[in-house]
């Protein structure tokens, strides 16, 4: 990417180069900084700097791939809510056949929840093959979502 092409919403500029080093990569490389705080540029790039500094910069090890979506669901109280919970981690292989017929590149890896009071948090995670996921991620959540409120 070039200079010309680094197009944001707010003013942005090229920092780096960055030393990475970890299980998968290993290289120096230019990124992009998008903010409104353009006395950031020139702190980025002094830590970027630091980064070349040492021999193996800045570690990054990548332990999974996933895509993440989050929804809430309000339950009447927070034994409703664990029961729900309870009731969709058990029919994990129905919702990875409903994430099936909405995507041909999506999976649903696992979906983990959280109870607060009456309110169920639940986090789905999907793998999205060789694409970034994001809108595949955003529309299979949707499609759980609609299935779950109407068979639990």
């Amino acid at each position: 990417m070039t200079e010309a092409h680094a197009i944001a919403g707010v003013p942005m500029r090229w920092v780096g180069p960055l030393r990475i080093s970890g299980n998968v990569a290993r290289t120096e490389t230019q990124v992009p900084l998008a903010t409104y705080e353009s006395p950031l540029w020139p702190s980025v790039g002094r830590g970027a700097k630091v980064s070349r500094l040492a021999e193996k910069g800045i570690v990054a090890t990548l332990v999974d791939e996933r895509m993440t979506r989050s929804v809430l669901v309000e339950a009447t109280d927070a034994a409703t809510a664990l029961a729900a919970a309870r009731s969709i981690h058990a029919r994990i292989e129905e919702l990875r056949e409903v994430v099936r017929g909405c995507s041909r590149f999506a999976q649903l890896i696992g979906i983990r929840h959280e109870v607060n009071a009456n309110l169920l948090f639940l986090r789905f995670e999907f793998s999205t093959g060789d694409a970034s996921g994001h809108n595949m991620a955003t529309l299979a959540s949707d499609v759980l979502l609609k299935h779950i409120l109407q068979t639990v």
